[in-house]
């Protein structure tokens, strides 16, 4: 179990955690050599529909478009592919996938990937299985024909096992009209979640895919899976009890943990964008970078979450109620820290 070495106690503000726990272990690069990649890929009727008003071409077209160019990036692995509708299908390998056809079941598809998963495992020094798939990547419009209830828990029982057995979670939403939110329980709070709309959300969603692939997670005490990155920190928020149980040593804001903690607090409310309150978020952000003596990087910051949350404001607005809301809003929030990587 690791053990969280340091934390910042920030003053709570309205709703918001009020510390950021840092931890750090040695990020060993992630071995995908020799390892498989398995696919889940919805091949139901919807799949065969187009995937925005532009005649890009079909939802599978993209799909196959993806999952040719994982395929490419990794000409070591074993990519693996199991079609589901109705059911689960058996494996298959790319030029197999069929034409889209049929409804679209998710709760199914958990006891099949076990026993994929199982049988590719081999036993570790704890006596448990260790899985010989490095990531698992659900590839769908997100949009059931069973109760979306029981859909959705099913989505999110799958995910939480594939991390368990230590295979990456990666979802890829198809369509304009796909339930962002619906593949989003897959990956989880902080896994990584595609939503490819158009020809131009290709690349950057193959950037974050094989992000995902290489990426080193850490379960923390909360049951959450944590993303490592390559200075060998992660980092969590928690409430002041967590602190007080789990952390040994409080360290002093700086400027790159402040982004670090606003950025988190960003995320987490990311989840219920309907529910998000920019105004709050702003003052939120302004009180934060208080901690801060340089005047240039509060007012950098400043400028940076402000001008993100004015695009998650504008995107909330365009997406108002549709299944593609959460997809759309992370996925804006992405594009603007991913252009301003260097903040």
């Amino acid at each position: 179990m690791i053990t969280e070495t340091s934390y910042i106690k920030f003053p709570k503000y309205n709703f918001y955690p009020s510390n950021l726990l840092v931890g750090f272990k040695t990020n060993e690069p992630r071995i995908v050599i020799g390892k498989n990649i398995l696919i889940i890929l919805d091949i139901t009727g919807s799949m065969g529909e187009m995937i925005n008003n532009n005649n890009e071409g079909t939802k599978m077209k993209f799909a196959k478009n993806i999952i040719d160019k994982i395929i490419n990036a990794y000409p070591f692995s074993i990519v693996k592919i199991m079609p589901f509708n109705d059911k689960p299908n058996p494996l298959i390998s790319f030029n197999e996938i069929p034409e889209p056809s049929g409804c679209t079941n998710f709760s199914p598809i958990l006891p099949e990937v076990i026993k994929i998963i199982n049988t590719n495992s081999e036993h570790n020094s704890f006596g448990t299985y260790t899985s010989n798939y490095t990531t698992t990547i659900l590839i769908s419009d997100g949009i059931p024909s069973e109760d979306k209830t029981i859909a959705h828990n099913s989505i999110q029982s799958l995910g939480s096992y594939c991390r368990e057995v230590g295979t990456n979670t990666i979802s890829i939403a198809i369509g304009t009209g796909a339930d962002g939110y619906a593949c989003s329980l897959f990956t989880g709070n902080r896994g990584y979640n595609c939503f490819v709309k158009y020809n131009k959300d290709i690349e950057p969603a193959l950037s974050d895919i094989i992000n995902g692939i290489k990426c080193n997670y850490v379960q923390v005490s909360d049951g959450n899976w944590i993303p490592i990155e390559e200075s060998g920190n992660y980092y969590y928020l928690s409430s002041e009890f967590e602190t007080l149980s789990f952390s040994n040593q409080q360290l002093q804001p700086t400027y790159e943990t402040i982004r670090k903690y606003i950025s988190l607090i960003i995320q987490n409310e990311l989840c219920n964008p309907d529910q998000m309150n920019i105004e709050n978020l702003t003052k939120f952000i302004k009180e934060t970078v208080s901690f801060l003596q340089n005047e240039k990087e509060r007012n950098e910051l400043i400028e940076f979450f402000t001008n993100s949350l004015v695009i998650v404001k504008n995107t909330i607005k365009q997406f108002n109620t549709t299944p593609s809301i959460t997809s759309a809003v992370k996925q804006a929030y992405q594009s603007c820290t991913r252009s301003a990587s260097g903040i």
